[in-house]
């Protein structure tokens, strides 16, 4: 059985110290190892999805129409400018976009006499890689706008 909370390590650094093996590729290898297990039912289910229809990626038909179609350099970049304002400006979102930023430039709050740590940067960054990765798929293949 898993120890509670041993996902939460994946994120550390790469020169964790609390790895148990002395190697750093074997600490990295037990890190990517379940990032990469999904990987296994997925391909089970390409294989299962083609050996019965025959298609990858299901009627090719419906995939040029879905996926090959949007792949126009004029229509990535409406699209993207449409993910963004969906992302940060539509319904109202763009106070909550600003009350963000404005809240990233004050100083930290003092607790006690303290400052409260901010949230670090790595979190940070994993937070604008996954905002990011979502509005360009969604712009590259997503819906057609």
């Amino acid at each position: 059985m898993p120890k509670r909370g041993a996902l939460r390590g994946l994120w550390k650094d790469a020169d964790g110290a609390d790895g148990a093996d002395s190697e750093p590729g074997m600490r990295l290898a037990r890190r990517i190892l379940p990032l990469l297990l999904p990987v296994l039912p997925l391909t089970l289910w390409y294989a299962y999805h083609y050996a019965r229809t025959g298609y990858v990626f299901g009627n090719p038909e419906f995939f040029r129409y879905n996926v090959a179609a949007t792949l126009s350099p004029l229509r990535f970049l409406l699209a993207l400018v449409l993910r963004l304002w969906q992302a940060f400006g539509y319904l109202h979102l763009w106070l909550l976009t600003l009350g963000m930023v404005w809240a990233m430039l004050l100083p930290p709050v003092k607790d006690s006499g303290s400052e409260r740590a901010r949230i670090a940067i790595s979190v940070q960054m994993i937070f604008l890689v996954v905002v990011a990765a979502y509005v360009v798929a969604m712009a590259l293949v997503g819906a057609r706008c």
